[in-house]
């Protein structure tokens, strides 16, 4: 399982501390009104870039070192930007199937599944 922060201890006693900070009842969990305080925190702490780095730094390290050695060399950069660019192409493909089938939704005057000469000449 990973953890938000991974190992950075900073980042790891910030957890901890706000836990317990927002465990009201001291009881071990959070319930939702305590959840709604560690979000209001943790949205605070977002803003702090120090944080929002090391958190991004760490999250990206633990992605790309695939088989964790705690080194990333140039094999395991390339494959991650192999799988991001897979995925982007993936969300470009996404999107052009989504708008396109919203136009042919438009084109298609009768609502048939099926463009004709008469669905085209209402485009005009």
């Amino acid at each position: 399982a990973t953890t938000l922060g991974g190992d950075d201890p900073d980042i790891q006693a910030w957890i901890r501390s706000t836990f317990f900070k927002c465990d009201m009842d001291k009881d071990g969990v959070l319930n939702a009104r305590e959840l709604h305080y560690v979000a209001m925190l943790f949205n605070e702490a977002i803003l702090s870039h120090e944080f929002t780095h090391k958190v991004l730094a760490s999250v990206l390290f633990r992605e790309l070192d695939a088989n964790n050695d705690g080194r990333i060399d140039r094999a395991e950069v390339d494959a991650g930007l192999k799988v991001a660019g897979e995925a982007q192409r993936a969300d470009d493909t996404r999107n052009i199937v989504e708008r396109f089938s919203d136009l042919f939704a438009d084109w298609d005057a009768d609502g048939d599944g099926v463009l004709t000469r008469v669905d085209a000449s209402k485009l005009a």
